[in-house]
C-alpha cells in the first residue's frame, strides 16, 4: 500500500498491477466475472495453425548451416546450443545411447521434435521458449528438428541466411 510520494511516482511509473499482486488478483476476478476471461485453464486452447507462427533460428550461431531435406527435416552438426523454434510445453524427453530427443507441443496441431541433442535442459511438462535453449550439442553427430502437423511431416519451408525458419505457405 502507498504511503508516501515515492510509493505513488512507483505506482505510477510502473502501474499498479506491476508491483500490488492483490490488485493484479482483483483485476483478473473482476475479468472473470464481467465473462471476460475464463476461469479454466483448459480453455485456453492454442489452436492456431502452425502457418500462423512466425518461427526463429534453432541454432544459437548463424554460421551454423542448416539443410532441410525434401523430406521436411532440418539437420545441422556443430557445437551450439539448440533452440525450440516456437514457444510451447515440453511433451517428452527420452535419451538413447547418449543422445537425447525433446519433444514440444506448440499449438494444438503443431509439434517439433529435436533428435541428437548432446544434452537436454527441459523436463517433461516445462514451458519452453523460443529464446532459450532447450539442449546443446557437441558437434559429434547430427541434429535433427522435424515439425509436425496434426501428425503429418511438415515439408513446406526453408531456412534464411540467419537460420531462420520460413514457411513457403
Amino acid at each position: 500500500e502507498p504511503r508516501d510520494v515515492h510509493h505513488f511516482a512507483t505506482l505510477l511509473g510502473y502501474g499498479a498491477r506491476a508491483i500490488n499482486p492483490y490488485l493484479a488478483q482483483e483485476c483478473v476476478e473482476e475479468l472473470v466475472s464481467l465473462g471476460l476471461l475464463d476461469k479454466d485453464p483448459a480453455a485456453a486452447v492454442d489452436d492456431r495453425t502452425y502457418s500462423e507462427l512466425e518461427l526463429g533460428s534453432v541454432v544459437s550461431d548463424a554460421n551454423v548451416v542448416c539443410t532441410v531435406a525434401e523430406t521436411g527435416e532440418l539437420t545441422f552438426t556443430a557445437q551450439c546450443s539448440v533452440y525450440a523454434p516456437y514457444g510451447g510445453v515440453v511433451q517428452s524427453v527420452a535419451e538413447n545411447n547418449g543422445t537425447y530427443t525433446v519433444e514440444v507441443e506448440h499449438t494444438t496441431s503443431f509439434t517439433t521434435v529435436i533428435s541428437g541433442l548432446t544434452h537436454a535442459y527441459p523436463a517433461v511438462g516445462e514451458t519452453v521458449f523460443s529464446t532459450i535453449p532447450v539442449g546443446y550439442s557437441d558437434g559429434a553427430a547430427p541434429v535433427s528438428v522435424a515439425m509436425y502437423d496434426a501428425g503429418s511431416l511438415i515439408r513446406s519451408y526453408t531456412v534464411n541466411e540467419n537460420n531462420d525458419i520460413v514457411w513457403n505457405v
